[in-house]
């Protein structure tokens, strides 16, 4: 497994290049962007960032077991953990 800091991720925020981060894992999207059913400008408004609170307030978690699977590359070495 790979691990990345939110740095790394900010380096790959183009459309040929476009990585998120949601939690503690980290994406590449790059080929996802042209099938997203909400389009890939909607994407690029968090490309290369923690997308985390953008992507929950729209969609149910599990989407991320059914087709973010194929796109994870890694996990966030900086994610902050919740405090308890």
């Amino acid at each position: 497994m790979s691990y990345f800091t939110l740095e790394d991720v900010k380096a790959h925020n183009q459309k040929d290049d476009c990585w998120i981060a949601v939690s503690d894992k980290v994406y590449d999207i790059t080929e996802f962007l042209s099938t997203h059913p909400g389009g890939a400008s909607i994407l690029m408004t968090v490309a290369g960032e923690d997308a985390s609170d953008y992507f929950y307030a729209l969609h149910k978690p599990d989407i991320l077991d059914t087709v973010g699977g194929k796109y994870m590359i890694g996990h966030l070495v900086d994610y902050p953990t919740p405090k308890l």
